[in-house]
């Protein structure tokens, strides 16, 4: 069968927000990935396969966050294209599509408190040596949001409460 490139829910949160969720990953993992581990699966291109799920949800929710393991083709801070290739696609993404926040991983350069084209963007260092703490904030009057982000230490012992709840 066919299995999708990503993930997406629709959260409702206490308060009445709604919070559209997509989790998706890089086209490149054929190219790591034993052959035998993705039987069964078709791995197709990372931008059009979330664009769709992107455009259907966005109208749906007030805050839209995606979750990408795969990184950023351009640097931040200059502008200056790193890579051609799709392994990494975050900066695109941010370009055309309209997150709210976008959750990066795979290239574990530390970044924190970013916004790129309208898109608060976060990614962690790697290991799990650090973890992000993400602060939304709502305007009523403008309906608009403050997004400030951190990046924390992980700590050597996990909560023991959160280590339960995930195992």
């Amino acid at each position: 069968g066919q299995l999708p490139l990503f993930s997406s829910d629709i959260k409702v949160m206490e308060n009445g927000l709604k919070v559209g969720i997509i989790g998706f990953t890089t086209d490149f993992i054929p190219i790591w990935e034993k052959a035998h581990n993705l039987e069964n699966f078709e791995v197709r291109d990372t931008f059009s396969s979330i664009q769709s799920i992107h455009d259907e949800l966005k109208p749906q929710v007030d805050l839209l966050i995606g979750i990408y393991h795969g990184g950023f083709e351009y640097d931040l801070a200059t502008h200056e294209q790193l890579s051609t290739s799709s392994e990494n696609i975050a900066y695109k993404i941010c370009q055309e599509l309209a997150f709210d926040v976008l959750l990066t991983g795979h290239q574990h350069v530390p970044l924190k408190d970013h916004d790129l084209f309208g898109t608060h963007v976060v990614q962690p260092p790697h290991n799990a040596s650090q973890y992000a703490e993400i602060i939304v904030k709502k305007d009523d009057q403008t309906a608009s949001f403050k997004i400030t982000s951190d990046l924390k230490p992980a700590g050597d012992t996990p909560d023991p409460t959160l280590y339960q709840a995930l195992m």
